[in-house]
Parts: C-alpha cells; structure tokens; sequence
C-alpha cells in the first residue's frame, strides 16, 4: 500500500505542475504572445499599479516553478521506466526512444498550430540524451549533472550582468529505492525550498527586471522543490483531501490535459476565436485560469470514468506500439 500511495503522489505533483503550467503560459495568450508580461523589464512599476502587483506576485510564486516541478516529475518517470527495464531484463532505452520521438512530434504539431513557446520538443530531446545518461556509471553521471549546471548557471550570470549594464528596452524575444528516498527527505525539501526559495523569488519585485533570469531559471527551481515537499507532506497528512484524487487524474492525463489548457486558452484569448487577449486586467487572467483548470479537472474525471488512459497518452501508446512493431518485422526479415 505505501507503494501505491508513492506512485499515486506522483500522479498528483504531476496534475498540480500542469495546472501551475497554465499560470505560466496563460500570460502569453491573454497578452497575445508577449513575454514582457512574465518579465519585469517593462511595466514594473509595481507600487503604482495594483494589477501590476498582482501580475508580479502570481508570477512570483508560479512562473517557472510549476514547470520545474512538472521537469522533476518528467525525469523521476523517466527513472521508474529505467529501472522497471532493468528488472524486466529488456533493452534500454528501446520502447523509451520511441516514445520520446512520438513526443517530439507531437510537439512541433503543438507549436505548429497551438503555441509557440512549446515545452514538449524541448523535454523529448532531453528524454533522449537523459536516457543514455542514465546508463553511465554514478560518477560519470555525477560529473554530467555538475558540469551542465556549472555552464547553465554560467550563461544565466552573464545575463544577469547583461542586465545589469545595459538597457534592455522595451521588446523582447514499481518504485525504485531512488524515489522512496525523495519522499523521505519531503520535510527538507519543503523547510529549504519555501524558506530559501519563496525569498528568492520575491526578488522579481526588485524594479528594472535585474532578477528577472536568475528568478526564473535559478531560482525556480529551488521553490518548486519546496512546493513539491510541501504537497506530499499535505498528502501524507491529509489522505482523504478529494481534491488529491482530482490532481490525480489530471496527472495521468498530463500529456492531454496539457494540449487541452493551451487550446482552450487560444480559442479564449486569440483573434480566431473569442479575442479577448490583448491587455487585460490581471485579476480577469487569473480568474480564466482558475476556469480553465477547473474544467480540466471535469473533463480528466469524466474521460477516466471510461477510459483507462487520456486520448493523447493513448494516440502515443498505440504509435508507439505499431513503431515497435515495424522495427521488428523489420529486423527479423534481415
């Protein structure tokens, strides 16, 4: 049963990351692709305007760290399918390369007609070069993991200094012993993520945008490790909190639910559709994305009530299943 309760915490950290994902992305449709709206570069001067304020407060404690949490999520999955190929004795990555180039290409369709800043493409191609990773020994996965994050911090210290002496104007462009372990060390997480993290990130009030990077993919990070401690201490806590059950099943629809926000947000938002994007007050985009993740939390309830699985995850099984299939027939005829 702990097991089951593992696994089903990260059904739910997965269905609140997309949802937090939304708070992200939900800025770019209602002011119609521009970014200075997740920035502070522009419109920054907060303690003259209560929109402003809000806008910066909720992107604060949402932009970035949601999406950090749903890129945890995505690499501890990636872990559960690495080991569960090494208890099974089958070949890796195998299926897992298949699946990521499904992925991939669900992407570009994603960014082809829905939004253009995509995450899906970006999180394939790192599933691809993560899975041969895995395979390498733990020092050289040590030294791997060290030597990526030297040169990200790296490259966001020299924007962050970039900032600093120029202008920037006013446009821009079964559960492996691992994952047991995370869960045992949740109150660390959220003590060091929330009191270390949740400072940090208020740093996006500083005016003139200075903190605007390392806020967003350093600092990030930080706050959604203490936001994902802190919702499985709530879980452990609160076991019969329905809305668990809810975030669940939007966690095993995540790959549907994900589309579905950013389509409903587009008919919301864009010219073709309703057109209301453009520069709305921040309290009317906060509440469309209550909406929003309101309906999906309907819709994943009712699709699971006689589905097994959401219609994207199960478009990917099957392709990835006639792939594998292909590659096979293939390989026997040779």
């Amino acid at each position: 049963m702990e097991n089951k309760k593992r696994i089903r915490s990260l059904d739910i950290l997965r269905g609140l990351a997309i949802l937090g994902t939304l708070g992200t992305n939900i800025w770019l449709f209602a002011y119609l692709g521009d970014v200075n709206y997740i920035f502070t570069f522009t419109h920054n001067k907060w303690w003259l305007s209560g929109d402003d304020f809000l806008r910066i407060l909720f992107l604060s404690l949402i932009n970035g760290k949601l999406l950090g949490l749903l890129a945890i999520m995505f690499g501890v999955g990636l872990e559960l399918k690495y080991q569960q190929s090494k208890r099974l004795n089958q070949m890796w990555p195998g299926r897992y390369i298949w699946l990521s180039l499904i992925l991939l290409m669900e992407g570009l369709l994603h960014f082809i007609f829905v939004l253009e800043y995509d995450i899906l493409m970006s999180y394939a191609v790192t599933a691809i070069v993560v899975s041969f990773i895995v395979k390498m020994r733990k020092t050289m996965i040590r030294i791997t993991m060290i030597s990526t994050a030297v040169i990200h911090l790296f490259f966001i210290v020299l924007v962050f200094l970039g900032v600093l002496t120029n202008s920037i104007g006013d446009e821009l462009a079964a559960v492996p012993k691992e994952v047991v372990n995370l869960y045992q060390l949740r109150k660390r997480m959220m003590k060091a993520g929330l009191l270390v993290g949740l400072p940090l990130n208020l740093l996006l009030f500083v005016p003139g945008g200075y903190f605007d990077f390392p806020v967003r993919y350093v600092f990030a990070p930080i706050l959604s490790l203490g936001y994902m401690g802190a919702v499985s201490f709530l879980i452990e806590r609160f076991k019969a909190f329905s809305l668990w059950s809810v975030l669940e099943k939007v966690g095993k629809m995540s790959l549907s639910c994900y589309v579905l926000q950013n389509v409903l947000s587009s008919i919301l938002f864009y010219g073709w559709g309703l057109g209301l994007g453009g520069h709305p007050r921040s309290f009317f985009v906060i509440f469309v994305w209550i909406l929003i993740c309101l309906f999906q939390m309907l819709f994943a309830a009712l699709w699971l009530r006689y589905f097994k699985m959401g219609p994207m995850e199960s478009a990917r099984k099957r392709l990835a299943s006639l792939a594998i299939r292909k590659n096979i027939k293939k390989d026997l005829k040779m």
